[in-house]
């Protein structure tokens, strides 16, 4: 029996769920063939792989946040205190609230991951959820992510490498758990 013949809709339980650091090129080949938005993501930027009972079913990457300055709501904090998570695909037959499961698994280790590789301590996770492509942010709101806006002149999905600013989005955000060792406070 392969994972897709499993038509068992249970819950799925969170050891049964793992994540493992993958190459931002396994990553990127994923994201081109499957993902909606079909451009490599070109900063600095660290992907997981999801397994569930041995086989991968996700992968998930997070990057630095383009631009020099956070939207207003959030802009007590700096572009260098901040991750997106800005990919995500998981296959069709995977269980179901993996999705939640994983992203969650990989907000807790991205600090740690990302201090390790780059030597940055991230505070606060972002995300976009984008209205015109049909994102629901069922997810966002499991996982704690506040509403902190609508973005009503960002890139549309469709058009992004000719600057078409006519895209509709909502502002996400969320902090993160501190580096190990390190001591602050984030206040969202």
């Amino acid at each position: 029996m392969t994972l897709c013949d499993n038509s068992e809709t249970a819950s799925i339980r969170r050891e049964d769920v793992k994540i493992m650091l993958c190459s931002n090129i396994e990553a990127d080949e994923i994201f081109l063939e499957n993902y909606w938005l079909k451009r490599k993501r070109r900063s600095r930027r660290i992907s997981y792989s999801v397994c569930y009972h041995g086989k991968q079913v996700a992968w998930i990457q997070c990057a630095d946040p383009f631009g020099t300055k956070l939207a207003k709501p959030i802009d007590q904090f700096s572009i260098n205190d901040a991750i997106e998570l800005c990919r995500g695909y998981f296959i069709d037959c995977a269980p179901d609230n993996i999705e939640s499961c994983a992203i969650a698994k990989v907000l807790r280790n991205i600090p740690n991951d990302w201090f390790n590789l780059f030597g940055v301590i991230k505070k606060i996770a972002i995300i976009y959820q984008d209205l015109d492509a049909g994102q629901k942010a069922i997810v966002y709101k499991a996982l704690g992510f506040k509403n902190f806006g609508n973005c009503t002149r960002s890139r549309h999905y469709l058009h992004p490498a000719r600057g078409d600013s006519n895209g509709h989005k909502i502002l996400w955000a969320r902090a993160l758990r501190p580096v190990t060792g390190q001591h602050y406070k984030v206040n969202l």
